[in-house]
């Protein structure tokens, strides 16, 4: 895979290890970044013009999960989980400095932690959710399905960590 595109040099950027989101989309969700916008994540939005090829089961399982994981935040987002972030680099500084309270739900506790720093009324301005063109469920999870119910231990002790801080 050759990628011809310029990576937003000010920023850091993580993919899921299985490539479902191109590395040439991961670039242009990149361009994101600049003196205004902090932090840019693909969302895997099901849309007339792109191809998000996902397991019904995973959909349906993620819709309860985004909800409750919106919920928690008191912010509307999509898609929390998509494997596709983009930081500037100060921010990333900031949000990567503690470790994490779980090893699956930690997309949750980077966006408490944005919060924390900017307020919910900022995040509109800082954040960007963009729809990607194209995302296939690659193979099988590495979270296995009993990790669902003890999720909601993890998002319980995530919110209570991050109520208490904040």
């Amino acid at each position: 895979m050759h990628c011809n595109q310029q990576f937003n040099q000010k920023s850091i950027a993580y993919l899921d290890a299985d490539l479902a989101t191109s590395l040439e989309e991961c670039v242009e969700i990149s361009h994101q970044i600049n003196s205004k916008v902090l932090f840019a994540f693909g969302s895997r939005i099901s849309k007339i013009d792109n191809q998000i090829d996902r397991k019904i089961y995973r959909f349906f399982i993620g819709r309860i999960i985004a909800t409750a994981i919106s919920h928690q935040l008191g912010i509307i987002v999509y898609d929390t989980q998509c494997g596709c972030k983009v930081i500037e680099n100060e921010l990333a500084k900031k949000i990567f400095q503690q470790k994490f309270i779980s090893k699956w739900l930690f997309d949750v506790e980077l966006f408490h932690r944005i919060i924390a720093i900017y307020g919910k009324n900022k995040i509109s301005e800082i954040c960007r959710e963009i729809p990607l063109k194209k995302w296939i469920d690659i193979g099988e999870s590495k979270v296995q399905f009993t990790y669902f119910f003890k999720l909601w231990l993890d998002l319980f002790k995530i919110g209570k960590t991050y109520k208490t801080n904040s």
